[in-house]
């Protein structure tokens, strides 16, 4: 609960700063901020809400996996919206970055949702995540071969992309065990 108040005040701190720059796409880096910005704020209030439900039992838990598959996921999700950005400026080369990222990615989440694919309660969870992730990655390879990208292609990615974030907060909080077998939280 710590970590996710304090990310949605450092997040909405950097969101209010930049604000004023937003405008357009005149900055690729205001952008970038603001999309991945976006997210962990959505994230961090999604993570409220499972890990404040009463049904959740409240022993801490660490997970190297969980967090290091949220990093990856908000570094693909800034080299998405660097690319898209950069496709506005005429400069494609960026969608290979972020198509190479996108492989770790996949085996990131992909683990995480395998890792999870039997614990109790999230099963359809992780089912719809795993059916969202195929998804994301046939939009993602349409759009690479696709040129120009039409725009509810683009939408339709991104839009996977806030799904798929809180359904990894869902699978990351719902399908945590300790050494013993029993369900907690951080």
């Amino acid at each position: 609960v710590r970590w996710a108040t304090a990310s949605m005040a450092v997040t909405t701190s950097v969101l209010a700063a930049i604000g004023p720059l937003t405008t357009g796409y005149r900055y690729p880096a205001v952008t970038v901020v603001n999309v991945v910005g976006g997210v962990v704020l959505l994230m961090a209030c999604w993570w409220l809400r499972e890990a404040l439900s009463p049904a959740r039992a409240k022993r801490p838990y660490r997970d190297a996996l969980l967090y290091t598959t949220f990093i990856v996921f908000l570094v693909q999700l800034g080299s998405g919206a660097a690319t898209s950005v950069l496709d506005v400026q005429s400069m494609r080369s960026v969608a290979l970055c972020h198509a190479a990222t996108a492989m770790l990615a996949i085996i990131f989440l992909g683990g995480t949702l395998w890792e999870r694919r039997s614990h109790a309660g999230i099963g359809s969870i992780v089912a719809v995540m795993s059916g969202l992730l195929a998804f994301q990655v046939a939009l993602g390879v349409a759009a690479l071969l696709d040129s120009p990208r039409p725009l509810w292609m683009a939408f339709m990615h991104a839009l996977l992309s806030v799904l798929m974030a809180g359904g990894l907060v869902s699978v990351g909080v719902r399908g945590r065990t300790d050494s013993r077998g029993e369900s907690g939280i951080a």
